[in-house]
């Protein structure tokens, strides 16, 4: 019987199904874990959380704004990844949501970076942070079994 099920890897490459579970689970929790922190920084000390990534709030909707992108959806971002790690069957959606989550802020970032002059060294530090986990979410994506139907 034909399967709905697609591998995301070359034929005759190596299957990443060996990679264990655990380590796809610590990878969604770390996820959820950097989340936690960035929206309490983000919640509780956003004149310092602006400040260190160049933003300003100018009136009253802009720090409305901050507090809700950068602290309630960071929240969001973290509870997500916190579901995709606790339930096995999710954790491969988990790995394609991050995946599509990272890799286009990764490029963002780096043509921001390469084109962009007076950064400070926080926007330098999410930035390897954002390539560091677009290119984990891939490395165990690598090889999966992807249902598709």
């Amino acid at each position: 019987m034909p399967t709905t099920e697609r591998c995301i890897r070359p034929r005759g490459a190596a299957t990443a199904d060996a990679y264990h579970p655990t380590m796809i689970k610590a990878y969604l929790l770390a996820n959820a874990l950097l989340y936690v922190l960035f929206a309490a920084w983000c919640t509780f000390a956003p004149e310092k959380t602006s400040a260190a990534l160049g933003l300003q709030a100018i009136n009253g909707s802009g720090r409305s704004e901050i507090l809700t992108v950068y602290g309630g959806l960071q929240a969001g971002l973290a509870l997500l990844f916190a579901v995709f790690a606790c339930f096995e069957s999710l954790q491969t959606a988990g790995l394609l949501a991050a995946a599509c989550l990272y890799v286009p802020l990764a490029i963002w970032r780096v043509a921001t970076l390469a084109f962009g002059s007076d950064v400070q060294s926080t926007t330098y530090v999410v930035a390897a942070l954002e390539v560091l986990l677009a290119l984990a979410a891939i490395a165990l994506l690598w090889g999966r079994k992807l249902p598709l139907s």
